[in-house]
């Protein structure tokens, strides 16, 4: 018995090692595939420049007033993206802040132990029909 112990251990250490293995060729895979889509979309959102020693005096300011105008509308873009991921952080707060008050409003009471006899509970809960031995709870089962 004692070497069957031991065979599951060293299999379930193979296994735990082969599970590692496949699950960091898993991540790699996974990182690659991530830094791919993002060179994909960079490339997709900034064209690629032109050769500046080739072009003249006047392609080169037509080309820095184009690269302005992007900067300008990406700082608009990030600004507004800044300002609303404050807002909404501040109203997460906010709405944290509310549901502790409610819950601090509503607090479940503890609940006492009482003793009470079976009889006694069925009296209270079926008024004055009487006790255990009268009632026969099968005919009050569902029936298939």
């Amino acid at each position: 018995m004692g070497e069957d112990k031991k065979l599951d251990q060293k299999r379930k250490l193979f296994l735990k090692s082969k599970l590692l293995d496949f699950a960091l060729k898993r991540a790699e895979e996974n990182a690659k595939e991530k830094a791919e889509k993002k060179a994909a979309k960079i490339n997709e959102r900034l064209p690629p420049l032109p050769d500046v020693s080739s072009l003249d005096e006047d392609a080169i300011r037509q080309l820095c007033r184009e690269l302005h105008a992007q900067t300008d509308k990406t700082d608009d873009n990030r600004y507004d993206l800044e300002a609303k991921n404050v807002k909404m952080t501040k109203e997460i707060v906010e709405l944290r802040k509310r549901v502790q008050e409610v819950k601090e409003r509503f607090k479940k009471p503890a609940l006492k132990r009482v003793r009470i006899s079976a009889d006694q509970m069925l009296k209270t809960l079926l008024g004055g029909k009487g006790k255990a031995e009268q009632i026969d709870m099968r005919q009050n089962l569902k029936k298939k």
